[in-house]
């Protein structure tokens, strides 16, 4: 919609030659940024969890749910844990009590 306000109803091929070149030249002096399919999403800060605090995210999300797990350890950090993250451990503690061990004895270690 942009290019056809900018254009307009040009009926002649050099006016509608001379309206591209300034459009052209609009968008290099202005760095005029036109959408692009491609959206990058803004990235947010990381943050590194302990072992202790994966593991008890991990073990009250599986007890009380994920939406309560993330108001409580949101709360403690002073920032905002994702639900992805809180699905994750969950997943991680369910996946462990499946091989054996007991909900005491889970222990969710990092990747490295």
């Amino acid at each position: 919609m942009l290019i056809l306000r900018w254009f307009g109803n040009t009926n002649s091929d050099n006016s509608a030659l001379e309206s591209a070149r300034q459009f052209a030249e609009a968008v290099d002096k202005e760095d005029i940024k036109l959408k692009s399919k491609e959206c990058k999403r803004k990235s947010s800060e990381r943050h590194v969890y302990d072992e202790s605090t994966k593991t008890a995210i991990g073990k009250h999300a599986l007890m009380h749910g994920n939406k309560i797990a993330v108001k409580k350890f949101s709360i403690t950090p002073g920032f905002d844990v994702p639900e992805c993250t809180v699905r994750n451990l969950k997943r991680e503690t369910e996946k462990q009590i499946k091989d054996g061990k007991d909900i005491h004895d889970v222990q969710i270690i990092g990747k490295k």
